[in-house]
């Protein structure tokens, strides 16, 4: 087999390209109630290169989207994009390898994203995995052994390491391994959760740099600086069931032996809370650390404006320091910080001309006195002090999914804010990708919400 790709083929382009134009003109391509004629373009090409490779003795695989325009006649289908063309292929007599991204690909999170390095996105934990069934009921019966099987994917522009790239494929990669190998009526979660620590003693003895799930905040988003005026509530858990939590709070790195949380606590002090998970042969996951500081409510001023200025500084630009003293190309005044301009939509290519810092200045808008966590992928300053910082915190990789959320306690009323987004690739992921955004929380809520213009003056 020799794989051919084929996927995400950008049809949009084709239909301006004065080439591909006149190729479908010269095949006599037409749309019809199945296909455009770019597709049956794609479909043309994926042909000729079929019979180019059986000349080799090979065949191809690729992609679903090979499907568009009608397959070529030997071609064997990874169904990636959800199940469907996997059922289509094999239904047709085609060979499938079911690999549909809502279950099979690695590079999705395991466990909270505020505390795991980021990743594409998704949430596929390990029973999410086990839990696929790789022979859909919709396939008819005499066409199911064209199902080959299972495959998990896994895509790695996001591990920036070795070590984050093994803990993103195992255990999981022991997962998609059973489901290949067990029939429907044999899988059993629950032992076969019961069996992996034995395994995950083997992948010690290899050096492998397995996942292990942190301690993570029962109820709401895991945040580590955490602030409160009276007193905080701390309650934790960890989503291994043979797992324990141990604890620290004098500063030092929690080992096997430390002391055991054992239940939701109450810090009335600055205190920093180190806590990691220990496995049933000591194995321990990473430490997670949690800053509880006290404080007072931050008063509240009057809003000297309305609106939020916007300005922007053209070009690529990697920290704030490099905006200091440089005056903006163009500036104007906007409602929330995700009508500011020069971003690049439907994460298309970004080029040179495309890059522009953008500083946004003004006042939130505080319904009542509590304490608030902020989240953001960019730069954030409130009362003047610098809140989150993703140039801090995030050491160069991708500026998604904020891992750097911070709370703070505040009075009702006006808060003057500032927030930076720079211009620039970070990890591989271009900023001008996203808008620019601000999530708030209250203390005692489960979840963010986007600060729209009720927030804003």
């Amino acid at each position: 087999y020799i794989h051919i790709g084929g996927d995400e083929c950008p049809k949009i382009r084709w239909e301006e390209c004065p080439k591909c134009q006149a190729r479908i003109t010269r095949l006599g391509l037409k749309d019809d109630a199945h296909s455009t004629a770019e597709m049956k373009l794609q479909s043309w090409f994926v042909q000729e290169i079929e019979k180019f490779l059986a000349t080799k003795g090979k065949k191809i695989i690729g992609w679903d989207e090979i499907l568009e325009g009608g397959l070529a006649p030997s071609a064997t289908v990874m169904s990636w994009r959800g199940e469907e063309g996997g059922i289509a292929a094999a239904n047709m007599g085609h060979d499938v390898i079911m690999c549909p991204a809502g279950w099979m690909y690695l590079d999705g999170y395991q466990g909270d994203a505020k505390l795991l390095p980021v990743s594409i996105g998704g949430y596929r934990p390990l029973k999410h995995v086990y839990g696929y069934e790789p022979v859909p009921a919709a396939i008819a019966e005499d066409k199911r052994h064209h199902i080959l099987g299972a495959q998990s994917n896994h895509w790695g522009e996001y591990n920036y390491s070795t070590a984050d790239t093994e803990s993103d494929a195992w255990p999981r990669m022991m997962a998609t391994a059973e489901i290949n190998w067990s029939a429907p009526e044999r899988k059993n979660y629950a032992d076969f959760e019961h069996r992996l620590n034995n395994q995950r003693v083997r992948l010690d003895g290899h050096g492998v740099n397995y996942y292990i799930p942190l301690p993570e905040d029962v109820g709401a988003p895991s945040c580590n600086f955490v602030a409160f005026v009276d007193s905080a509530v701390m309650n934790l858990k960890t989503t291994e069931p043979v797992a324990r939590i141990v604890y620290t709070t004098n500063g030092k790195t929690p080992t096997p032996k430390s002391t055991e949380w054992t239940g939701a606590q109450t810090f009335t002090r600055n205190t920093t809370l180190k806590l990691a998970s220990v496995l049933p042969q000591g194995r321990m996951s990473d430490v997670r650390t949690i800053t509880l500081e006290k404080q007072t409510l931050a008063p509240a001023v009057e809003a000297a404006e309305k609106g939020i200025k916007a300005e922007y500084y053209k070009g690529m630009r990697r920290t704030v320091a490099e905006l200091d003293g440089l005056t903006p190309d163009e500036t104007e005044t906007v409602a929330v910080p995700h009508a500011s301009k020069y971003r690049v939509p439907d994460y298309r290519e970004v080029y040179d001309q495309d890059f522009c810092s953008t500083v946004l200045t003004g006042f939130i808008n505080i319904p009542e006195d509590g304490v608030y966590t902020f989240s953001t992928n960019d730069e954030l300053w409130i009362d003047g002090n610098w809140l989150i910082s993703n140039e801090k915190d995030n050491h160069g990789t991708a500026r998604k999914f904020s891992r750097s959320d911070r709370s703070v306690a505040l009075a009702k009323g006006a808060h003057p804010f500032k927030m930076v987004r720079m211009g620039a690739i970070f990890g591989g992921f271009p900023t001008q990708w996203e808008d620019m955004t601000i999530e708030i929380r209250r203390a005692d809520a489960l979840n963010f919400e986007l600060m729209d213009q009720k927030y804003f003056f």
